[in-house]
């Protein structure tokens, strides 16, 4: 079957891809957020223990050498990993145990518990590129993903990601596109050119999209795959890639 021959396909891989989720603990509030519901529950505020983590690290090396895997990927996810940043610390401060010839280092995160400190940090453990989510100009961002206490995110956001470019670490940019924000893309470009204007910083940014729908469900608003309004959000994405 398809998906037979898809799970061949992975176990052949020679890139070992390995997503460390440390914890489904949140800073933000995002109005689309599937685990709002979650975030009072007991398991949302569990946290990776290092131990669990070097053992990965120790079961990746198991796996890499019974299949002649000979590159690794690492990545960091969440909820927001930043507040797990110890055992990020340690994860990468061990990762040196991997038998393995290349290893890239990537993160998810909101970008808001980046500081200059901890860039330089996690350049010199390895970190070469994350992934920020932006989703507007400011006061549409801020409305969509702001701080658990409702305090704006955006400032300290594009901050963090100029810093992160001004050290050497990439960024994919990710803005999650629904009614709400459609139509303010072309803003964000404006925005984003002006705080960066060094056309070789941009060029450093990789802009992705994902279409959602707001739904009632999931806290009430559940991102939700589009069935009906994609082409009118897919026009309002080319858009801003041509601006």
């Amino acid at each position: 079957t398809a998906a037979c021959r898809q799970i061949e396909s992975w176990r052949s891989s020679r890139t070992l891809s390995v997503v460390f989720c440390l914890t489904f603990a949140c800073n933000f509030r995002c109005v689309y957020c599937y685990e709002r519901s979650n975030f009072s529950s007991q398991s949302a505020k569990a946290m990776m223990h290092p131990k669990i983590a070097s053992g990965i690290l120790r079961w990746m090396n198991d796996v890499m050498s019974s299949r002649n895997i000979s590159s690794a990927r690492i990545t960091f996810f969440g909820g927001e990993p930043l507040i797990c940043y110890p055992v990020i610390e340690a994860v990468l401060q061990e990762a040196d145990v991997l038998k393995c010839e290349s290893l890239d280092i990537n993160m998810s995160t909101n970008g808001y518990l980046l500081t200059a400190s901890r860039i330089e940090q996690l350049y010199a453990l390895g970190l070469r590129r994350l992934q920020l989510t932006i989703d507007g100009p400011p006061e549409i961002h801020d409305r969509r993903r702001p701080l658990a206490s409702g305090r704006p995110t955006f400032p300290t956001i594009t901050q963090n990601l100029m810093a992160c470019l001004n050290h050497g670490i990439d960024i994919d940019l990710l803005t999650v596109v629904d009614d709400g924000n459609s139509g303010h893309l072309g803003q964000l470009v404006e925005i984003l050119a002006q705080l960066i204007p060094d056309p070789r910083l941009r060029n450093r940014i990789q802009w992705s999209f994902t279409l959602v729908e707001p739904t009632e469900g999931c806290a009430g608003h559940c991102g939700q795959l589009l069935m009906g309004k994609e082409r009118q959000l897919s026009k309002a994405v080319h858009a801003a890639r041509v601006c």
